[in-house]
């Protein structure tokens, strides 16, 4: 397999630059089961989501703890999806074209 490098670089120059790439790009995280209450609470929504006082940002299903698929902040907020393909992947398309 060949690199093509642009720009005279060496191959050390393109791993710098693919590191550093990988490095600015947002971290996804993931809460385990076992810790979702424990997370729900240090954002201060737990009792919320139990009292189905939110709703999924794009089907507008009830959020529970057991169809809560994402969590996602946004202009200072916190919005939630559920658990739905669809629901999760509307949002996946929405962060490629912010």
């Amino acid at each position: 397999m060949s690199i093509i490098l642009f720009g005279g670089g060496s191959y050390k120059d393109l791993r710098a630059m693919v590191k550093k790439r990988w490095r600015q790009r947002e971290k996804l995280k993931a809460v385990h089961d076992e810790d979702l209450e424990q997370f729900l609470s240090s954002i201060g929504v737990l009792e919320e989501i139990k009292n189905g006082a939110h709703q999924c940002l794009v089907c507008k299903s009830r959020i529970t703890l057991e169809n809560l698929g994402a969590v996602h902040p946004r202009e200072g907020k916190i919005f939630f999806l559920c658990d739905r393909p669809s629901c999760l992947a509307n949002l996946s398309g929405k962060e490629r074209n912010d």
